[in-house]
């Protein structure tokens, strides 16, 4: 019966060329990739082994071991090994089972049910459908596999790409699309509803929707390339009396976003829990700073959540008009200063405040 993903890799004991193992212990709490290869001193193989040999550090950083398996014994094993390296450039560290008995090579159904039970006499194309590849992770269940034909070698950085979802996908509820690698936008599950969707995966964004979205606006120009972000997509405005379409532009498209006017020009779209306040907040807790620590001083719309968040913020004189309102709020000190100028005078007047504050408590001696 053929093995399934998600059915557990049988296990077995076996000699390899770094002695004996048992597979299930020998896996461990990690992840392992378990290839077999038709016949050893063959050139595809020895091509794919080489090649593995050099991608094996990459594998290993992703606490994943690598496992080699062909019905040779492992004399032969060591002998090829050393024609690996010098012709390939690369030394193979990994073990290499010997299964001259087609006993672990059958029981993952590498071989036709036909095929006998020794290796006496075989040749390559005996064994024409071993070229396979099995990834298990730490429960010990196999993950994923592939076939290919004798004649075609693989692709083991596709193998190292597939390992990357299998990771990924086993630790968050999200699966990968067409082409993915390691660090680009992934799908959530549609199992997840939208509200638990946006509880688990608050900072959810995808920035090429939002241009999707807006494009062709007549009242928006992309700012140049070095002021996009990731997660956030920047715009010059022509008409400040779109920015109110817009966001009803994008919530009717169903996505959920931050959009931030500032300098009477300028259009910043952040995912909905983006933004200065957060950032503020995150370096404090990083740092381990009380609130009465943190000092903000800000002079456009951009900055209006960071300065209505913090305890001592700071309106810089050279203020633009959409924030002139904050200076009413009494967390907020006005600078008759601009600039960095403005800064320290509003740092200075904040902490004189709280002095005052604390002696009036009479926490303090006049």
């Amino acid at each position: 019966m053929a093995l399934r993903i998600n059915d557990e890799a049988p296990n077995f004991t076996a000699e390899t060329t770094q002695g004996t193992i048992k597979f299930h212990d020998w896996i461990g709490n990690g992840w392992v990739i378990l290839f077999s290869h038709p016949k050893d001193f063959t050139p595809i193989c020895t091509t794919e082994l080489g090649y593995m040999a050099g991608l094996q550090p990459e594998f290993e950083k992703r606490d994943c071991k690598v496992l080699g398996i062909s019905v040779d014994g492992v004399k032969d094993h060591e002998a090829w090994s050393k024609d690996i390296e010098s012709s390939q450039g690369h030394a193979v560290s990994y073990p290499l089972i010997a299964d001259p008995e087609l006993k672990i090579v059958r029981l993952y159904d590498m071989l036709p049910a036909d095929a006998g039970d020794t290796s006496e006499g075989r040749t390559a194309a005996d064994n024409a459908t071993a070229r396979s590849v099995f990834l298990i992770g730490p429960d010990k269940k196999i993950k994923a596999s592939l076939t290919y034909p004798m004649s075609t070698g693989r692709n083991f950085d596709e193998i190292l790409r597939l390992l990357d979802s299998c990771q990924l996908t086993a630790e968050k509820q999200v699966a990968t699309p067409v082409n993915w690698k390691q660090g680009e936008p992934v799908v959530i599950l549609p199992s997840i509803s939208d509200e638990d969707a946006k509880a688990k995966y608050p900072e959810g964004w995808d920035a090429p929707l939002i241009d999707s979205i807006l494009a062709g606006h007549p009242d928006l120009v992309s700012q140049p390339s070095y002021e996009q972000r990731r997660h956030k997509r920047s715009y010059f405005v022509q008409d400040a009396g779109c920015v109110t379409g817009i966001v009803r532009q994008l919530r009717d498209a169903g996505t959920a976003a931050r959009v931030v006017f500032s300098h009477d020009r300028l259009l910043d779209i952040l995912p909905p829990n983006a933004g200065k306040a957060a950032a503020m907040r995150y370096i404090a807790n990083r740092f381990g700073l009380p609130s009465t620590h943190v000092f903000a001083a800000g002079d456009s719309g951009n900055d209006i959540d960071m300065l209505t968040d913090c305890e001592n913020a700071i309106l810089v004189a050279n203020h633009a008009r959409e924030v002139a309102s904050l200076a009413q709020r009494p967390n907020v000190y006005r600078a008759r200063r601009g600039n960095a100028s403005g800064a320290l005078e509003g740092i200075l007047a904040h902490h004189r405040a709280r002095t005052v504050r604390t002696r009036e408590a009479g926490r303090i001696p006049a």
